[in-house]
């Protein structure tokens, strides 16, 4: 008789052990029905349904990436080759009118009466000829990015390096970098990133005013301990609600300025590496937040 209780309860554990997961895999086919691939299955589990759960997540995982890199492919490709052909028609006249230039300065500098006058309006053309040429040099990478070299790297020091790099360049404004983790490891192209966090910085230091600040904060995503989130934060004047859904956009531009490619190359680097990326804005206070996979 001792032993019915004692099987009554080993089953009762057992019965759990199956529907449990059961019941979460279902829940979570429903969500990703619904297109919510961020959802996961965290519920613990044993044997074959550990395996089956991690499949699912893996699965759902790799929907939510192929489905972000198709839509940033779909309104990037155009772009792309707009882009090979204004680098191509723009690039092959500024050689010949930088050197004429440069040759005509040379020369004028000896003659007084005229050498002030040329000299100023050569300088000019030669620096507006350098602008020129880092925005088709900046067109052509973007027309044809490299592809990303997934690693397996420990993303603190590199935030760490641009940290210490920011806080010397730049003294008027107060940087700060925290995180709670000596080190955390994630598969990423290190040089990549480092180029979308500074892209995402310098978008921060033109966005805010005398007394800004720039915090960098690293963190485990909640929720998900396959994932690591880094959110840059600024105290600028905010992404103006009319423009939140272009400034991903090739060549969109807030003040005209620029080529407009900043945030359309960090979101280029952030799908390559298998992340994602995404921000909060209200005047006063803006954050990107990008997320990516442990390894």
């Amino acid at each position: 008789m001792p032993f019915v209780p004692l099987s009554f309860y080993l089953g009762l554990i057992i019965s759990e052990d199956v529907t449990n997961p059961i019941r979460e895999l279902v829940i979570a086919t429903q969500k990703v029905a619904n297109d919510e691939l961020e959802y996961r299955v965290e519920t613990e589990a044993k044997d074959e349904w550990k395996q089956l759960i991690e499949s699912f997540n893996k699965m759902t995982e790799d929907l939510r990436i192929n489905k972000e890199l198709l839509k940033h492919s779909e309104r990037t490709a155009a772009w792309q080759d707009i882009a090979q052909k204004i680098a191509h028609e723009i690039k092959n006249p500024l050689t010949p009118i930088k050197l004429s230039a440069e040759r005509i300065l040379k020369v004028y500098k000896r003659d007084k009466k005229y050498g002030d006058v040329i000299s100023k309006g050569l300088k000019t053309i030669l620096t507006e000829v350098d602008n020129i040429t880092d925005m088709v040099n900046e067109f052509s990478r973007f027309s044809s990015f490299p592809s990303s070299k997934l690693e397996r790297h420990d993303i603190i020091p590199v935030l760490e390096e641009i940290y210490n790099f920011l806080r010397v360049t730049y003294k008027n404004i107060k940087f700060s970098f925290s995180h709670r983790d000596k080190s955390i490891y994630l598969l990423m192209d290190k040089y990549q990133l480092r180029r979308a966090f500074l892209n995402i910085i310098y978008n921060s230091i033109n966005a805010i005013k005398d007394g800004g600040k720039i915090d960098i904060h690293g963190y485990k995503s909640t929720g998900k301990k396959d994932r690591y989130t880094i959110a840059i934060t600024d105290n600028g004047t905010g992404i103006d609600d009319d423009i939140k859904d272009k400034i991903f956009d090739p060549y969109f531009s807030k003040d005209g300025e620029g080529s407009g490619l900043g945030l359309a190359i960090v979101e280029k680097i952030v799908l390559d590496n298998k992340g994602r990326i995404w921000f909060e804005s209200k005047p006063g206070k803006t954050t990107f937040f990008m997320e990516f996979l442990r390894a």
